[in-house]
């Protein structure tokens, strides 16, 4: 088990290694950087986390680990319709107050000096696992009447996560004009209501 002294460590070197990859990407990204910003030497990074990828990441399971911590703790979807509102507003609260996180996240899907291959594979593989918990729980709906039964489970959960992260992005790019999470409102009606009129 780690100590608090080895906790404090990583947290500083997470951190830091998160506002590098933001502000220079991943190929820019200098370790010498991130270890004085850590208060850490540059042999303990390497020591850790095997190389800049093996920090990359490193920064990218915490993201994800967060993530998927503060939702599960936050909703119930016993009531599906009420659990995603909460799940949706909780998603958007995360990136209110750590912008910085939808910036490392838009690396993963966007950043070209990422090499193409083996490393790109992995963060798609693990971004996905990550999301496997969300799945079941729309299988849990959809078995209990709660959702259409003819739409597959992981295009719902990915079509989603597609459309909070375009509103995320739109918000960032416009300059934070309103609460992001004004939006919550807006998807879960567009999601279990659709764009028809009511009859």
């Amino acid at each position: 088990m780690a100590t608090p002294k080895q906790i404090a460590r990583e947290t500083r070197i997470i951190t830091a290694a998160l506002a590098e990859f933001c502000r220079r990407g991943f190929h820019l990204a200098n370790v010498d950087v991130i270890a004085a910003a850590a208060k850490v030497g540059k042999a303990t990074i390497y020591r850790h986390y095997g190389s800049k990828e093996g920090l990359f990441m490193r920064v990218f399971d915490h993201i994800l680990d967060n993530i998927e911590k503060t939702i599960r703790q936050r909703t119930d979807f016993t009531d599906f319709r009420q659990g995603s509102e909460i799940a949706i507003n909780s998603y958007f609260e995360m990136f209110a107050t750590s912008p910085e996180v939808f910036n490392f996240l838009k690396i993963f899907t966007g950043d070209e000096s990422i090499p193409e291959g083996d490393m790109r594979k992995k963060l798609a593989e693990r971004y996905l696992s990550r999301s496997i918990w969300a799945v079941e729980e729309i299988r849990r709906a959809q078995a209990t009447g709660q959702l259409r039964r003819d739409t597959d489970p992981e295009l719902l959960m990915q079509s989603t996560l597609g459309i909070l992260h375009f509103l995320i992005y739109h918000w960032i790019r416009t300059g934070k004009p309103e609460r992001i999470t004004d939006n919550t409102k807006l998807v879960t009606t567009l999601l279990f209501e659709g764009l028809l009129p009511k009859n």
